[in-house]
């Protein structure tokens, strides 16, 4: 096992029971940071094969817009490819942090110290634009079925949009029957040398845009870890768990 004993192993697996968890193979060939779908590196990925629609009244209803994720990872990134049907793209903002989510994007939270408190927020667009913050709390989150309470959020909650993923690599473009995208998370921006083995919670998600009626928009926001409709943002105890596989091991993949 390269160094890694069996015991060790477990332990790390068993660290990341509960709520949605996913195995995440090692590979030796970085994927292509582009748009296309037929790269072979994605092959060996592990797959999520849909996501669900976001908890509450808002969600109602609604189907989710078919969706796939892989995942691969070695010690320069963790790589993520979306891949989502959508008969309707729109993208109403171009630039830097501005509102992605109001319009078709993909968005991947990461908690990497896994107590709660330090969170990474990435949203890209189909038109390969880019929403990153840091988010942080003062306090030991307080949740409810959850989700932070209210009144943690007035006094401990602080998001901070002006901080930039340093190294991340995206694309993202139209391809047949809707849009993909591809993230690249190096280690160094998150406080880590490299990538190894271990747990990394996180969340993934869609928002797809639809015109339910002329002149009217409805959103259907869908999530890989349930989290409350509009608000995953203030969900980081409700995050799934990534574990990055050790070389050589194969992979168990999981929706």
């Amino acid at each position: 096992m390269r160094g890694l004993s069996i015991l060790a192993f477990f332990l790390l697996l068993s660290s990341a029971r509960g709520g949605q968890s996913l195995q995440i193979p090692h590979t030796t060939a970085s994927p292509k940071i582009d748009a296309v779908v037929d790269d072979p590196a994605w092959s060996a990925a592990a797959v999520i094969s849909g996501l669900t629609i976001s908890n509450g009244p808002d969600g109602a209803g609604l189907e989710p817009s078919t969706t796939e994720i892989r995942l691969l990872w070695n010690e320069n990134g963790i790589f993520i490819r979306f891949r989502c049907r959508d008969t309707k793209i729109e993208t109403p903002f171009q630039g830097r942090d501005e509102p992605h989510f109001q319009g078709d994007a993909a968005e991947v939270f990461l908690d990497v110290a896994g107590d709660a408190r330090s969170v990474v927020e990435l949203q890209v667009s189909p038109a390969n634009q880019v929403f990153d913050q840091k988010i942080l709390l003062d306090a030991p989150p307080i949740s409810r079925n959850g989700r932070l309470i209210d009144q943690f959020v007035m006094q401990h909650f602080k998001a901070f949009p002006n901080w930039n993923y340093e190294g991340l690599q995206t694309a993202a473009g139209h391809i047949e029957g809707g849009w993909a995208a591809v993230i690249a998370l190096p280690p160094e921006a998150l406080g880590l040398p490299k990538w190894k083995p271990m747990n990394v919670r996180a969340n993934l998600l869609r928002y797809d845009w639809l015109e339910s009626e002329p002149g009217k928009r409805s959103l259907i926001a869908m999530n890989w870890a349930p989290v409350d409709y509009g608000c995953p943002h203030l969900s980081p105890e409700a995050m799934g768990v990534l574990t990055l596989m050790p070389p050589g091991i194969s992979k168990a993949n999981g929706d």
